[in-house]
């Protein structure tokens, strides 16, 4: 039996590198407003900066770092809504308008898919639309 004459060194010059920063802006955080599709459209607000106490919200004295809120949670891992938020930038008052949704949706209809923002709709189960 006899091998191929291929020598596998040489793999690393057919190598294709990825795109950096300035080809694709998705592969690096970019601060400001986003939304994101989970059922219905949720608010995501990212910045360099300080950051947050979990308990009372203000900023800590550490080193600046990427802070990523996602329904107005701050979130550890921003990889979970990074890459699929970026191509949806909004403005200031859709951020506060989602925000205020979702807290109405919590107050006053729980079966409302707003007020759920970790779980997925029910469309058995979700109250019906009212236009």
């Amino acid at each position: 039996m006899s091998r191929a004459a291929l020598d596998y060194s040489l793999r690393r010059v057919f190598r294709v590198e990825p795109a950096g920063l300035e080809d694709n802006p998705a592969l690096g955080l970019i601060a400001g407003l986003y939304r994101i599709r989970r059922g219905v459209w949720r608010p995501i607000a990212v910045w360099h900066g300080q950051p947050l106490d979990p308990d009372s919200g203000e900023e800590l004295d550490r080193s600046p770092r990427w802070q990523v809120l996602y329904c107005g949670r701050l979130l550890w891992d921003h990889s979970l809504v990074w890459p699929a938020c970026w191509a949806n930038p909004i403005d200031r008052d859709e951020y506060i308008y989602l925000i205020e949704r979702m807290n109405y949706a919590r107050a006053h209809d729980p079966r409302d898919p707003f007020g759920k923002p970790s779980s997925r709709i029910d469309l058995l189960n979700c109250s019906p639309p009212s236009f």
